[in-house]
C-alpha cells in the first residue's frame, strides 16, 4: 500500500476524500449522506444458505448478503459518489 500524506494529492481534491485511501483504521466512518446515495442504487439482496443450514443440522434459517457483485458492473461508482460528495461539500467545482 502506498501511504499518502494528507494534502499531497494536489489542488482540486479535498483532503477528507483521500484520508480513507491510506488510513490504517479497521473501520472508516462513512457520512450518512453518502450511504443514503449508495443505498438508492446499490442493493444488497439477502440469500438463504440452505446447504449451510443442512450441514449444521440447524432448524434456523441462515441468510447472507452477496457483496461479490456490483450491479453497475464496477467498483468505480462507489468511490465516485464519495469523491463527488466531498468535492461538493468543500466547494470544489473543477
Amino acid at each position: 500500500m502506498v501511504n499518502r500524506l494528507v494534502g499531497d494529492v494536489g489542488p482540486g481534491f479535498p483532503d477528507e476524500s483521500y484520508r480513507t485511501g491510506g488510513d490504517q483504521e479497521r473501520w472508516i466512518n462513512i457520512p450518512e449522506e453518502i450511504l443514503d446515495i449508495l443505498y438508492r442504487w446499490r442493493p444488497s439482496p439477502l440469500y438463504r444458505a440452505k446447504y449451510l443450514e443442512a450441514a449444521l443440522g440447524t432448524p434456523a434459517r441462515i441468510y447472507y448478503k452477496n457483496e461479490g457483485v456490483s450491479p453497475p458492473g464496477s467498483h468505480k461508482p462507489n468511490t465516485a459518489v464519495a469523491q463527488a460528495w466531498y468535492n461538493k461539500k468543500f466547494g470544489i467545482k473543477r
